[in-house]
């Protein structure tokens, strides 16, 4: 007989802070998340420490991973074209320059704000800078003979 289970995998911010070390401040995570695994009979089966570089810290002093400003920014180009429509290498083009984009224009700001933040003036600056970059893949791999 076989039974189903379901495993997460959870990342939680350490920020340790004050009289906490990271083994305390473990502890108190851990503490926090069995009292919500006690009724539904689970168990924590282990944990790592991963460190991750911070590539943006807002005024109020929250940091952000690149994989959490890209979850922004895949979000904002799901649900605006003409990213929306895009995909393959085309789309990864267009992800890293409005990620770029993004990152020079919060100023402070809060990343989650995406949609207040970039513009249609942004996608057509994004639109120009995707095709200079083909452009120029294209003239390397074709050049011209006179």
């Amino acid at each position: 007989m076989k039974a189903a289970y379901v495993e997460f995998k959870i990342e939680v911010p350490l920020n340790v802070t004050g009289d906490l070390n990271t083994g305390s401040k473990i502890d108190e995570i851990q503490s926090a998340l069995e009292e919500y695994l006690i009724p539904l009979d689970a168990e924590i089966l282990s944990h790592s420490i991963i460190s991750k570089e911070i590539v943006y810290t807002n005024f109020r002093g929250k940091a952000f991973t690149a994989d959490q400003m890209y979850s922004f920014v895949n979000s904002w180009m799901e649900m605006n074209e003409p990213f929306a429509s895009m995909n393959g290498t085309l789309y990864n083009l267009a992800k890293e320059e409005v990620y770029s984009t993004l990152l020079t224009l919060l100023d402070g700001g809060d990343p989650s704000a995406i949609h207040d933040t970039l513009n249609s003036e942004h996608v057509s600056n994004v639109m120009d800078s995707i095709n200079r970059k083909i452009d120029s893949i294209l003239s390397m791999s074709h050049p011209v003979i006179d």
